[in-house]
């Protein structure tokens, strides 16, 4: 996907323009009236944590688990 900051209904296409959730919680936020709107730009927000969050959380996994290898071999 190539990022343009530009609305467009969702699609396969990786050269089509589009949005990522964090530009639009940049560009709503402020603009955001309270009530279903706010609360969606919100839950974007909460999106983006909770995928930051199985990232970390993954790499430390793989991280451990290679630093255990490594131990291992060196004995």
């Amino acid at each position: 996907m190539v990022i343009g900051n530009q609305a467009t209904k969702p699609s396969l296409s990786l050269f089509q323009t589009g949005y990522t959730l964090s530009s639009v919680i940049a560009n709503q936020f402020g603009e955001a009236t309270p009530g279903q709107f706010l609360s969606a730009v919100i839950e974007a927000g909460l999106i983006v944590f909770i995928i930051t969050l199985i990232t970390n959380f993954l790499a430390r996994l793989l991280i451990s688990s290679l630093e255990r290898k490594g131990t291992k071999g060196a004995r």
